[in-house]
């Protein structure tokens, strides 16, 4: 280190000496053994810019900015592994400012944009990104995702973003009031909501609690048959073969304060009756809440997932749990509900959905992988 120091000290002392020649070589010798000495590399753009000699004197500023953000990347994927996107996202806005070009700091941007939410913010990075690199299948899978557009390519073995269907303001308002309504009036018969055990089924708070109603025929009349109509839109970006549709899995769920659902898929159970969840190939879950939320929390979090192991890698795309908007996913996608939080007993400020799977026919196990 001081010899390094030693030689940015002679390499300036050369350059107010006006011996430029000298200086760049110094520099240059400095810059080969520390190439993420960002003072020389700007000193060395500044002697370049003053020569004339314009191309190189940018071609350095780059390199300057690009070492200057390095140290920030780490620090922003450090900060996004532990689950702070906030801070994360702050810190790559400035290694964006700093090097435009950073096909990591866009990647970890788009993670984070994700994980909070911003699907806006989620596409602007991808495209960014697809624009430096047009081939880039996670570039080009993430820019269709969050443009709304089928898959742009299918990439096994690939860890990409996990597919998800998302509309707002979904059902007419009068069948979101009778949903809401009709959640509030049965509240009483909700019973505790179970998980699969190799037992049977059970419910088990420490990985799920909530409370459902099942097959509330009332809703179903109307329901399924706008699901089934949905259906060909909503496969067509995901991206999923043709099946034909069998049963129409639908429950009425409440959350309230401290309800969650840990990370599970809803199919492909090994140790699950394969009648109970083979055949599932997409999930929903339809929202209902009062405006605003009096609720915090509830985010549904769609995990990136192995398609080798099926093991959740790292957080995937958080969905909001806005009031009339519905999500649609493949079923074998790892999934997580986060914890409400919630101040009230009042049912109706709580967490109300219609959540449910779309069968195959054929019963057959899923043949996608996200």
């Amino acid at each position: 280190m001081a010899e390094t120091e030693d030689l940015f000290s002679a390499a300036g002392a050369a350059l107010a000496g006006g011996e430029r020649e000298r200086a760049e070589r110094l520099y240059r010798q400095l810059l080969e053994r520390q190439p993420a000495h960002v003072a020389a590399w700007r000193a060395l753009a500044g002697l370049l810019e003053a020569a004339g000699r314009m191309q190189e004197a940018e071609a350095a500023e780059r390199e300057a900015a690009r070492q200057e953000a390095l140290p920030l990347l780490d620090v922003a994927e450090g900060l996004l592994a532990r689950g702070q996107p906030g801070k994360a996202r702050s810190l790559l806005q400035r290694v964006l400012a700093l090097d435009p070009a950073s096909e990591r700091a866009l990647r970890l941007g788009a993670d984070a944009a994700r994980v909070a939410g911003d699907y806006p913010a989620a596409l602007d990075h991808y495209r960014r990104l697809a624009a430096l690199r047009p081939m880039n299948p996670l570039a080009r899978a993430g820019a269709a995702l969050f443009a709304g557009e089928p898959p742009a390519l299918h990439a096994p073995g690939l860890v990409l973003p996990s597919p998800f269907v998302r509309w707002t303001d979904w059902l007419p308002l009068e069948r979101r009031d009778e949903v809401f309504a009709y959640a509030l009036s049965h509240r009483s018969e909700m019973a505790d909501a179970t998980v699969w055990q190799p037992d049977g089924y059970k419910a088990m708070t420490g990985v799920r609690r909530a409370s459902v109603l099942y097959e509330p025929e009332p809703i179903l009349e109307w329901f399924v048959p706008l699901l089934r109509r949905s259906l060909p839109e909503v496969r067509r970006r995901l991206g999923m073969p043709a099946f034909e549709v069998g049963r129409v899995e639908l429950q009425l769920t409440f959350h309230g304060d401290g309800g969650f659902y840990d990370q599970h898929r809803d199919t492909g159970w090994p140790e699950a009756p394969a009648e109970e969840t083979d055949p599932r190939r997409i999930s929903f879950v339809a929202y209902f809440a009062r405006r605003p939320r009096r609720f915090s929390g509830g985010e549904l979090l769609l995990f990136d997932t192995d398609p080798r192991s099926g093991q959740a890698l790292r957080d995937g795309t958080l969905v909001e749990p806005d009031d009339n908007s519905v999500v649609f996913f493949p079923s074998v996608v790892l999934h997580e509900v986060r914890p409400i939080r919630l101040d009230s007993t009042d049912p109706a400020d709580g967490r109300i959905t219609l959540n449910g799977w779309i069968h195959d026919a054929a019963g057959r196990a899923p043949d996608y992988r996200p």
